[in-house]
């Protein structure tokens, strides 16, 4: 295993750190991309006005995804 490492250019402890700090924001952001384009949320009806959970602008009824920030809509 040292030796892979090596060779993806990890040679001192520094190395290492950032690495494993590297794969857990990466792990965090595929966390958050998940939950905000891959998990369906309803959008809420505010006034007769259908509005998108995430980032609260208008939605058309039906729309598989807000048009301004991508959250994934169902459950209509």
């Amino acid at each position: 295993m040292i030796s892979t490492l090596q060779d993806e250019g990890v040679n001192d402890v520094e190395d290492l750190k950032d690495l494993i700090f590297d794969y857990r924001l990466a792990v965090k952001q595929n966390r958050e991309n998940h939950r905000k384009f891959e998990t369906v949320a309803k959008a809420v009806a505010r006034d007769g006005i259908w509005h998108c959970p995430e980032c609260n602008h208008r939605v058309a009824p039906r729309h598989s995804f807000c048009h301004w920030c991508g959250k994934k809509l169902g459950g209509w």
